[in-house]
């Protein structure tokens, strides 16, 4: 099969919040940031749109990595 674009495979990913960023301020982003990283170490950052969202796809995520459902 082909692969859509655009398609971040998340089984086996790690996910974790980000903290610290140094470039995160001139983008004002107050620790709502987090990445992903691929199994074969694509790094993707994406930015919740607030702490406690970020949190649940941290999750979320973390659940597909596992499983991959």
């Amino acid at each position: 099969g082909e692969e859509p674009l655009g398609a971040i495979h998340l089984r086996g990913c790690i996910v974790t919040a980000v903290e610290d960023m140094p470039d995160s301020k001139k983008y004002d982003v107050d620790n709502i940031l987090f990445e992903i990283i691929t199994a074969n170490e694509v790094h993707y950052y994406l930015q919740a749109a607030s702490s406690a969202e970020r949190t649940e796809w941290i999750k979320a995520i973390q659940a597909v990595a596992r499983t991959g459902k």
